[in-house]
């Protein structure tokens, strides 16, 4: 197996790097130059429970007319190269499952795409689409089943991204102590059931160079949420909610706060992915423009050992007058200062002393653009 290893990884050089070198090898492996047995979709390789097929290569699949997968809806993938299939007999399975495909030695960084049918029939795949994934950057492709007893057969398709080669390891295994809420911690681009009526609106609140996202959690039968963000090819998890896990503090809403390091103004869409009745749905999608502040930015106040007073951090990028205010909650202001700006980091405080108890709230604008923040007290 260890000289195997290191023939393909020859193989792999001199594809990547175009060297036309003829190399004759005597080994007693009869695989480096055959077309793999499954390189068609009538002829798929099973996939057992709890075991993984490992150093599955496509370097010699290759597909023809009649073998090309008919487009399917949502699809994730658009061009077909070098084709691979697998077959699980999923009717006798109770569990839930998870398929793993682990690539690894890719002649380019885009690894292999992926497509899970319903059922092992090759004259209806469009019929029988279940989900399709790329390979996230130093990702692993996972496929969860929470139901595949609901399938007669599951069928496997891996495929080089725009004609990668690559080895991989691919795996089928149970999942004895799946919960609901595990569902979304895999899902990367795959589409495991769409519904993009299903009605969950989501409320923006952009404020600070973050965007707050909101919906309200109204429904019992609801297990869990994940929360997408859309990229140029496809979806990306940005965290789960497990519902019943979730404590309610005089409130029926969940929220997830959306902070990247740089906030561009570019628009940002967004959706939700709603585990329900052992399903898994997703809404449509809903856009915001971000408000983003260039010119200068103020950290959330911290209280120091004085409990009535602040500091906070305030970054500007250009000379400019500011206007600071301190205000309650019915938005009476209670104090106001202006000051020059000048480039730099800097360091301020704000003082609560002699104010009445209360909620209060500290604001440091440039003409119409606002930082604003609660202040809260220990």
């Amino acid at each position: 197996m260890k000289l195997k290893s290191i023939v393909n990884e020859i193989i792999f050089f001199l594809i990547k790097f175009k060297i036309k070198i003829l190399i004759i090898i005597c080994i007693p492996f009869n695989i480096f130059s055959q077309k793999p047995v499954n390189d068609d979709c009538a002829n798929p390789i099973l996939l057992k429970m709890n075991e993984w097929l490992n150093y599955q290569t496509n370097a010699f699949a290759t597909i023809h007319k009649n073998e090309l997968p008919p487009p399917v809806p949502y699809s994730c993938i658009n061009t077909f190269e070098n084709d691979l299939w697998y077959l699980i007999e999923s009717l006798t399975l109770k569990k839930p499952i998870q398929i793993i495909i682990y690539p690894f030695l890719c002649n380019t960084p885009a690894g292999v795409q992926v497509i899970l049918y319903g059922h092992y029939d090759c004259k209806n795949l469009s019929e029988n689409f279940i989900a399709c994934a790329t390979k996230d950057i130093g990702d692993t492709i996972r496929f969860i089943i929470p139901n595949p007893s609901d399938y007669p057969k599951l069928m496997l398709y891996v495929d080089g991204f725009d004609g990668t080669i690559c080895q991989f390891n691919v795996g089928l295994f149970e999942l004895s102590n799946y919960l609901p809420f595990d569902f979304c911690k895999y899902l990367r681009f795959d589409y495991v059931k769409r519904n993009p009526n299903w009605k969950q609106p989501l409320e923006f609140i952009n404020q600070n160079n973050q965007i707050k996202i909101r919906w309200v959690h109204e429904n019992p039968d609801i297990l869990g949420y994940g929360l997408q963000i859309k990229m140029q090819n496809g979806y990306k998890t940005l965290s789960c909610f497990n519902a019943h896990n979730y404590t309610f503090v005089n409130q029926n809403f969940m929220e997830y706060l959306f902070n990247p390091d740089q906030l561009d103004t570019e628009k940002k869409c967004f959706r939700l992915l709603v585990y329900y009745q052992n399903q898994i749905y997703t809404t449509s999608d809903y856009c915001i423009d971000p408000k983003v502040i260039k010119d200068f930015w103020v950290s959330p106040p911290k209280p120091t050992s004085n409990p009535v007073e602040f500091i906070y951090i305030y970054k500007v990028n250009k000379a400019q007058k500011a206007q600071i205010r301190l205000k309650n909650s019915e938005g009476n202001i209670f104090k106001t200062k202006e000051i020059k700006l000048k480039k730099g980091n800097f360091e301020g405080n704000i003082s609560l002393q002699g104010l009445p108890k209360g909620n209060y709230f500290f604001e440091f604008c440039v003409e119409k653009d606002c930082f604003e923040y609660p202040l809260l007290t220990p």
